[in-house]
């Protein structure tokens, strides 16, 4: 699966780049945090694609709020916890597989509503 980059978040107040949109050739897109103090693999899907210009007004809210979360932690210094280091660590792997790893949560969630 080949993603390609398309689109950044910038945070106007830190002038930092938090978020990083890539798109799936075969549709789906994931974010992925701008700093490694944030877990990396932020949100995906593989269902819809992911168009700037036509982003739901909440959707938009929420990936600002989480951009300031991350500059912020950023520009404090926060640490990253040890899991969030170690999933940075195995995702820049050269060996790294996309897989999602869930040994740090108990059961996996199905989203609770979709749109259309």
């Amino acid at each position: 699966m080949k993603a390609i980059l398309a689109d950044s978040l910038v945070n106007k107040i830190h002038q930092t780049t938090c978020l990083y949109f890539y798109s799936f050739e075969e549709g789906g897109f994931v974010v992925i945090a701008g700093d490694d103090v944030a877990y990396p693999v932020l949100f995906y899907t593989l269902k819809s694609a992911y168009a700037k210009e036509e982003q739901p007004p909440q959707f938009a809210a929420m990936m600002e709020l989480v951009c300031v979360a991350i500059a912020d932690a950023s520009d404090k210094g926060v640490e990253a916890p040890s899991g969030t280091r170690e999933e940075w660590k195995r995702l820049t792997s050269l060996k790294a597989a996309f897989i999602p790893d869930y040994s740090w949560t108990s059961k996996y969630v199905e989203p609770l509503i979709s749109t259309t």
